[in-house]
């Protein structure tokens, strides 16, 4: 907070400096290139995270022509990554180097920041408060596609505002797609999509109508096609289940409803001031990712060590930080390109 707030200037000089960005990210790509054979092999004695292990089955499982979701993961369970993350990964698993899509999608932040704002010293503050959250480097070590979702989401929130201001159909169609694969992550975050488009449609009508078309096509109809292959085995959609077991339908309901009402605050706020969108993609979608947290904490006597439901909250942190950078550069008068 003292960074972000400027009271060390000559440290966020430092930050700021995009060599010091490079060579950060140099250090944590090399760091993970080492430490995720080590996190991986602890499948051998069933420990460790499983999360990686189904998007690689899964875009192998596409590659030799077969149902992604035919085979559960060593600790036997059901997969939930989305076609839309299968595809987005799919790069990274052909050519054997799933650690660096998680990266990416930081570099992708990150150069999205310095094209909006023009300065390498917000896109070096968001990088510290990212990392400032101890889960994330966690996270890229063990190859966890939450880092990936959380930043997508992010890049997003920041390269919305220019689009719309500039009426730019081009980009707002490649944004479409990256819109629908991040919705087609997780079957709870299908909502992404509907959202997003509302900030679009409320600062530019036409180009929201396209956004949400093609935004609901790309995360429906992959989906749906690998869905009627064969329904039994759609491992994506027990989240829906699991996300009722957890939180109770009533407490579903009260998110949902929270999460509605804020995403229509937040169209009518994006729409007089543009640099609301991140704040408003956070508030829309933290009230139901929040119900489903706490109610998986409940369901383990509030044992925070047993709390598996804070991986719901992982994809909100890149935006939280975007929030905390865009917030001291609001202060700092920063003005966007």
């Amino acid at each position: 907070m003292p960074l972000i707030n400027r009271k060390l200037e000559k440290i966020q000089k430092v930050i700021g400096n995009p060599l010091t960005i490079l060579l950060f990210l140099t250090v944590v790509t090399i760091t993970c290139w080492i430490a995720y054979p080590f996190a991986d092999a602890l499948k051998l004695n069933m420990q460790g995270s499983d999360q990686d292990d189904c998007i690689i089955l899964g875009v192998n499982r596409i590659l030799n022509f077969s149902h992604p979701y035919g085979e559960k993961t060593y600790f036997g369970n059901p997969c939930s990554p989305g076609p839309g993350l299968l595809l987005l990964y799919a790069p990274f698993v052909i050519f054997h180097i799933y650690i660096l899509g998680a990266i990416a999608s930081i570099v992708a932040v990150v150069l999205g920041l310095y094209q909006k704002r023009g300065d390498w010293n917000i896109a070096g503050l968001w990088l510290v408060a990212l990392f400032s959250s101890l889960i994330i480097p966690e996270l890229l070590a063990v190859g966890s596609d939450l880092v990936l979702l959380g930043n997508g989401i992010a890049f997003l929130a920041i390269a919305l505002p220019p689009t719309v201001r500039n009426r730019n159909l081009t980009f707002a169609i490649c944004l479409s797609i990256l819109c629908g694969l991040v919705a087609s992550s997780r079957v709870n975050f299908i909502v992404i999509a509907p959202l997003v488009s509302l900030f679009v449609f409320a600062g530019w009508r036409r180009g929201g109508v396209i956004f949400f078309c093609i935004s609901m096509l790309v995360a429906f109809i992959p989906s749906l096609y690998i869905y009627l292959l064969d329904p039994t085995i759609f491992t994506p959609l027990h989240l829906a289940g699991k996300s009722s077991n957890i939180a109770g339908l009533q407490m579903l309901a009260f998110g949902a409803f929270l999460s509605i009402g804020t995403a229509l605050y937040s169209a009518f706020r994006a729409r007089i001031d543009e640099a609301f969108i991140p704040m408003g993609l956070f508030i829309s979608l933290a009230p139901m990712l929040l119900s489903v947290s706490l109610g998986d904490l409940s369901t383990r006597q509030w044992n925070i060590a047993a709390w598996d439901g804070a991986n719901y909250l992982v994809p909100l942190i890149p935006l939280a930080a975007l929030i905390l950078v865009n917030s001291n550069a609001k202060r700092s008068g920063i003005k966007s390109n």
